[in-house]
């Protein structure tokens, strides 16, 4: 706990810089981090790595409990777009290893 990171996003308003605080770490399977903006309140995001047949299964869950509204089904699929994205290119980084 208490480990730092920073992360950059890309928004379609500009980019946003985050600092990022873990605040709950069971290694090398689940870590949570917080952050949060004076537009989006508190950002909770959620790291776990499963194992499952053939290698492991890693999902990101990200909440954002005082947004006024739900995202849109447009923002949704911004959001898993970029998501896929940026897996793949994990993807290919490690396996380039």
């Amino acid at each position: 706990y208490g480990d730092t990171f920073h992360e950059y996003w890309s928004t379609r308003s500009g980019p946003v810089e985050l600092d990022w605080l873990v605040i709950a770490c069971n290694q090398p399977r689940l870590w949570n981090g917080l952050t949060g903006t004076e537009f989006t309140g508190p950002i909770i995001v959620e790291y776990r790595c499963d194992d499952v047949p053939g290698g492991v299964k890693f999902t990101r869950t990200l909440r954002n409990p005082a947004r006024p509204k739900p995202p849109t089904p447009d923002m949704l699929a911004r959001i898993d777009a970029e998501a896929e994205a940026a897996l793949a290119a994990i993807k290919r980084n490690v396996e380039a290893m």
